[in-house]
């Protein structure tokens, strides 16, 4: 049944914001670890997605403390399957990877494919919005140090302390669509890299501009 399922879910793209269910309903057919370490059968369940408003939680997820069903960060691949089961799709992440499972998506510092599952460690969370405008995220959160109109994100790194990273993506419409945790500054991931190439191109294309108008009016 949960193949089924999974065969008509739309996977979630981190820049976009499209409508979501408010729960999604699989079967937790994997095991789920108990307190002495072994893994007991679980009953599918009915996942409610987060809610970004409420009270608890910018405090733990902004320090870095967020627990989604038992999953943390520093939890490993084998972890989350053993809780969630297979992920729905595996996207290119604020660094490496994340893991998507509509309602959360959980980022690794590489595939893993490319790793042990019981040593891939998560580094990081990607947090799917709806409903919330920029102006409701700072009545919420409080002003961002930076709004990269650019690249459509806020920054609030200045809430988790150095050495961690806290964004808002939002579109073009003002929607809020993710909220990004990673456990790292912003300077030494790869999304930074592309939105340093990507300012570098809108200025290449200024300064071509600029030599072009400049040649036509020697030209007249």
């Amino acid at each position: 049944m949960r193949h089924l399922i999974l065969l008509f879910v739309v996977i979630l793209l981190v820049g976009c914001s499209p409508s979501r269910p408010d729960y999604i309903t699989f079967e937790r057919s994997e095991n789920e670890p108990t307190s002495d370490g072994d893994f007991t059968d679980v009953e599918e369940v009915e996942v409610e997605e987060i809610d970004v408003s409420a009270a608890n939680f910018a405090g733990s997820f902004f320090s870095g403390t967020y627990e989604y069903r038992g999953i943390t960060l520093h939890s490993s691949y084998e972890q989350m399957v053993a809780r969630f089961g297979e992920p729905l799709s595996e996207e290119f992440g604020i660094d490496g990877v994340y893991y998507d499972y509509e309602h959360i998506g959980f980022n690794f510092p590489e595939s893993v494919e490319n790793s042990d599952p019981s040593e891939l460690r998560i580094n990081g969370f990607i947090v799917p919005v709806d409903d919330m405008t920029k102006v409701e995220a700072v009545n919420t959160f409080g002003w961002p140090i930076e709004d990269d109109v650019i690249n459509f994100r806020m920054d609030y790194s200045n809430r988790a302390g150095d050495d961690r990273t806290i964004l808002m993506n939002y579109d073009w419409q003002d929607n809020v669509t993710a909220i990004i945790y990673f456990n790292g500054p912003f300077e030494s991931t790869e999304l930074y890299e592309q939105d340093q190439d990507y300012i570098d191109s809108l200025n290449s294309s200024d300064d071509d501009e600029d030599e072009d108008d400049d040649s036509n009016d020697e030209d007249e």
